[in-house]
């Protein structure tokens, strides 16, 4: 196949690749390990779970600044400095979280985070970018993946550090416990995530040293240079599309993710948040593993049948979360791998739909990221005021 040959061709720019998306990794990690730890965290400043909630959409914000302040990085600038640089500001910002004991510390803190992770993600794209050119796809399909992994190992690793909601007194009674800020065991988790982090910077900050090359910018130059032979209205209606679908899926995952744990503890049910963290990882792990087969089916099935696909997927899972999700655990983790399975490539696909109409330039990306950091704002930030008292809005919006 191509891509091996160019492996073969290339491998230092393969080796790049792999350890950056080693990187993309933790970056994945520090998405999804909020929500896991939500509830710990209110403990950790004694506030509500609505306050406490609010950090899911500044991280969101934060997100959006960091990823369009990228857009004004030179585009013949050398992306690595950046990423480490970046980095290790978020291993930094990442082991900070757990030790806020006020509820403005902490939003400041998770600002920060998506901060540098946003502008972390737009590098190391660019960078494999840089690296590939025209053929990057299958590239960047592979830090995607790597990110997917870290999505779906984060619920795993905080698991064994969660605070039970019960505990056994006297025999076979069991108690509500008031926690207190000492009870609280995250350091561990979050220490880990940032060690990794800087071990994964230390060996790309090396190759970086050792196999410095001069990247080719007439391959990543080709990519913006095709002449768009499409019609004003049709751009201005492709962006407007784009904007709206990126805010559906964006909104839609990251309230997914961030939420599923807060909603198995807070519903009908009364789950255990370690029930929920399996939850949440195992809505994670399906959003990763699918990404695979799905770039496969690419190849041989039509963009438009196979989005139809992913969104019935993700209409049958929200009906479920509906329907059943507040009363019959299995119903939550069906919801939870379907909704895995319905989002895993809807990014890829719809840029690829709406490629087929116009040449996608960085502008248009950017202005379809405004509207995929929209959903991620407004969506977390609506269900955080009410998930404590109405556990429902969590399917609502969701299921939007």
């Amino acid at each position: 196949m191509i891509i091996f040959k160019d492996i073969a061709e290339n491998k230092i720019k393969f080796l790049k690749t792999v350890v950056v998306s080693i990187i993309y990794l933790a970056i994945g990690v520090t998405t999804s390990i909020i929500g896991p730890t939500l509830l710990d965290l209110q403990i950790a400043i004694n506030s509500t779970l609505e306050n406490t909630g609010f950090i899911v959409p500044v991280k969101a914000f934060g997100y959006m600044i960091g990823s369009l302040s990228g857009c004004f990085v030179p585009e013949k600038s050398d992306r690595q400095p950046y990423i480490i640089c970046c980095s290790v500001m978020v291993s930094v910002v990442v082991s900070l979280i757990p030790l806020n004991r006020t509820l403005i510390t902490l939003i400041v803190n998770i600002f920060f985070l998506g901060l540098f992770t946003g502008f972390t993600d737009m590098g190391v794209n660019s960078f494999i970018l840089q690296l590939w050119g025209k053929k990057c796809a299958p590239y960047i399909q592979i830090a995607t993946f790597f990110y997917g992994i870290g999505a779906f190992s984060a619920p795993l690793l905080v698991e064994p550090f969660l605070l039970p909601i019960n505990f056994e007194k006297n025999g076979n009674d069991t108690a509500k416990h008031q926690y207190t800020p000492n009870d609280l065991k995250l350091n561990t988790p979050y220490d880990a995530l940032a060690i990794f982090l800087i071990l994964a910077i230390i060996l790309f900050t090396l190759i970086y040293y050792f196999f410095d090359d001069k990247l080719d910018y007439e391959k990543y130059e080709e990519t913006n240079d095709e002449k768009d032979e499409s019609s004003p209205k049709l751009r201005t209606v492709a962006i407007i599309i784009l904007a709206i679908l990126l805010k559906l899926f964006f909104g839609n995952v990251v309230t997914f993710g961030g939420y599923l744990t807060p909603f198995a503890v807070k519903s009908q049910m009364n789950l255990s948040k370690s029930t929920g963290a399996f939850m949440a990882s195992l809505f994670w792990g399906t959003f990763a593993v699918f990404k695979l087969p799905a770039a496969l089916l690419m190849r041989f099935i039509n963009i438009r049948l196979l989005i139809t696909i992913q969104l019935t997927l993700s209409l049958v899972s929200s009906l479920i979360l509906l329907c059943f999700g507040q009363y019959f655990e299995v119903a939550l983790w069906i919801a939870a791998a379907m909704m895995g399975l319905g989002g895993s490539s809807l990014y890829a696909l719809f840029i690829g739909y709406i490629q087929n109409y116009i040449h996608l330039t960085n502008y248009i990306i950017s202005v379809g990221l405004v509207g995929a950091c929209a959903g991620e704002f407004v969506y977390p930030f609506v269900v955080a005021k009410f998930i404590d008292q109405d556990p429902a809005i969590f399917s609502l919006y969701v299921e939007d």
